[in-house]
């Protein structure tokens, strides 16, 4: 049988809608605890993510049906300042959002799933916009993923860079040979669920690295004793990639960052 507090259409989930937030935006939020307050705040958003997906989502079908030809309106942008009585910017951000999910559908399924916040969402799509369109959901299951498993904004945006770094050099070798022939990584899991990480030639000297950087983290046999796997992979890619760019140093002290 159905729930009758779940909505059974788009009519009756909008009037959900809009009773829910109604009563939000009139509670007494001085009155409430901290711990309301700020479970409220998280709540709020992820519904915010979830608003910018299904926004995007309803335009994108509204558009092809040429929806706003009915209201005598030449375009979609034309139509959301007439109706839904928003500035000229707003409308263009709108329409920014609907391509943008169309075009990185991964990060629109992270934004439904409010796994991630809009505003995250948008750095995340323009950092991996400069990557060659063909790894670009590769890129943006990776960054969502890292974020998922704790990665901060900071975190985000360095293993971003790393990625473009990555595919200019990759460009390059595709012109001159790969240079990476030597050097192989494997990620596994322990029976236990951790992750565990292995290879050979230069990305071993990275791992070594990777250990000294982190010791409370890592075993000597490279098992991830605390973060997800998923991590694992950000964990590891910013002091290896910056080793196999750099090459083996000679002498001096080893600074971790």
């Amino acid at each position: 049988m159905c729930d009758p507090r779940e909505p059974v259409s788009v009519a009756s989930a909008l009037v959900m809608l809009d009773r829910a937030l109604d009563v939000l935006a009139h509670a007494d939020a001085a009155g409430l605890p901290a711990s309301t307050q700020a479970e409220a705040l998280r709540a709020l958003e992820r519904a915010e993510a979830r608003h910018t997906a299904a926004r995007a989502r309803m335009l994108t079908a509204f558009s092809a049906q040429a929806g706003y030809e009915d209201d005598g309106q030449g375009s979609a942008r034309g139509w959301l300042r007439w109706q839904t009585r928003v500035t000229k910017g707003a409308a263009a951000g709108a329409v920014a959002w609907m391509r943008r999910l169309a075009a990185h559908p991964v990060i629109g399924k992270a934004l439904a799933a409010g796994e991630v916040s809009a505003s995250w969402a948008r750095e995340i799509c323009a950092w991996s916009d400069r990557l060659p369109g063909h790894v670009r959901d590769d890129a943006d299951a990776i960054l969502v993923a890292a974020a998922r498993g704790g990665a901060e904004e900071p975190d985000l945006r360095r293993l971003a860079e790393e990625m473009y770094e990555r595919s200019r050099r990759d460009s390059a070798d595709d012109e001159g040979g790969d240079r990476f022939d030597d050097r192989a990584l494997w990620l596994a899991s322990t029976l236990g669920g951790a992750g565990r990480l292995g290879g050979s030639g230069a990305w071993l000297v990275g791992l070594d690295e990777t250990r000294q950087c982190v010791p409370d983290l890592l075993g000597p046999d490279g098992q991830l004793r605390h973060l997800p796997r998923v991590f694992l992979v950000w964990l590891f890619f910013i002091p290896v990639t910056r080793r196999a760019r750099g090459g083996a140093r000679t002498g001096g002290s080893r600074r971790c960052r």
